[in-house]
């Protein structure tokens, strides 16, 4: 079992609820849970403003069913 932090350790309790569902996972992703979920999921689609757990999961996904795209947080200030 991984070593999960606290939001992916809510959600992991509720993998049943995720069972042959698409999934959208967006924020600051710390773990590797999305890789667990797209076990269990239909689809996951992983989008994340951290470019190196953006890089480990793009080098996992080949061989899962999941996508994962970077994006840019810019902030402005006016």
């Amino acid at each position: 079992m991984a070593s999960y932090i606290a939001p992916s350790q809510i959600a992991e309790r509720q993998l049943e609820y995720f069972a042959d569902k698409r999934v959208l996972v967006i924020g600051e992703i710390e773990d590797s849970f999305p890789i667990e979920l797209s076990r269990h999921c239909d689809k996951v689609t992983v989008f994340t403003s951290n470019y190196i757990t953006y890089r480990s999961l793009q080098s996992s996904s080949k061989s899962a069913p999941y996508s994962v795209h970077h994006f840019l947080m810019i902030l402005m200030q006016t």
